[in-house]
């Protein structure tokens, strides 16, 4: 029966639903928990992982990771959940589970980056007057980073796989769609602030994974592009597990 049940999984589990369940869970815990915070949906996120400039610079590094995880609203979720289900499944499918964690962890930690260096920059330039953080959550950063990642694979010069069939042109034409429309949105003004710089921090390490990463289809490996292939992949779902266990343990210690 657990071989059975092993062999069930590996067949017909898709790693990128996990990462979608993972994200609706988060969700609905940060639902629940601004109940117990008065309604503040803001201390909710904080709370379970939000990315902030202070708290990051302060130790708390694992946020860069956990806030990829978290939403602001439910069609925050239901939009980004929406494209994960679609170019996650395309990644998921050409690249395989392992390669699909690792684009997920390493563009959103590089959105995440690209999220603090700005921030940073800004409270240099301004002496820190005037200059108050906000918080960043949302798996857009990783969801932009996978696009990159398809788009990146027709740069590639290796002839030792085939080509993946995808439009990349209406997927660069979405990029600066969706780029155009998150700086109007920002200059417009309103509740909210899109995070147009985790896009691009996203983006721009998934370019650079899908000219590396070579698809599942690959007939031929260098050992050397094996060992960092396998370096990529296992860190990131070392560095997954390590920043829940952070949000884990800093939970407990502000709850008792």
């Amino acid at each position: 029966m657990p071989n059975r049940f092993i062999q069930f999984v590996k067949i017909h589990l898709r790693i990128n639903y996990v990462l979608i369940g993972i994200n609706v869970v988060m969700f609905l815990i940060s639902t629940v928990a601004s109940a117990f915070l008065m309604g503040n949906f803001n201390y909710a996120l904080l709370f379970l992982g939000a990315e902030y400039t202070p708290f990051v610079l302060g130790g708390q590094v694992w946020r860069m990771m956990t806030s990829a995880f978290l939403h602001g609203s439910l069609i925050h979720l239901a939009l980004n959940m929406y494209s994960l289900f679609i170019i996650g499944n395309l990644v998921e499918r050409f690249y395989g589970r392992r390669k699909l964690v690792a684009i997920y962890v390493w563009t959103a930690i590089a959105g995440s980056v690209a999220t603090l260096i700005i921030d940073v920059y800004g409270i240099w330039t301004s002496g820190g007057v005037g200059v108050v953080s906000s918080i960043s959550i949302g798996a857009s950063g990783a969801i932009f980073g996978m696009v990159g990642v398809l788009i990146g694979n027709r740069f590639r010069s290796s002839t030792y796989e085939p080509q993946i069939n995808i439009d990349t042109q209406q997927l660069i034409y979405l990029v600066i769609y969706n780029m155009l429309i998150g700086v109007g949105l920002n200059v417009v003004g309103g509740s909210s602030f899109i995070n147009i710089w985790a896009h691009v921090g996203g983006f721009i390490a998934g370019l650079a994974l899908g000219v590396f990463l070579s698809t599942m289809n690959a007939f031929y490996l260098p050992k050397w592009k094996k060992i960092l292939t396998s370096i990529l992949s296992y860190s990131a779902i070392i560095i997954l597990i390590g920043s829940f266990a952070g949000l884990i343990y800093y939970s407990i210690t502000n709850i008792f």
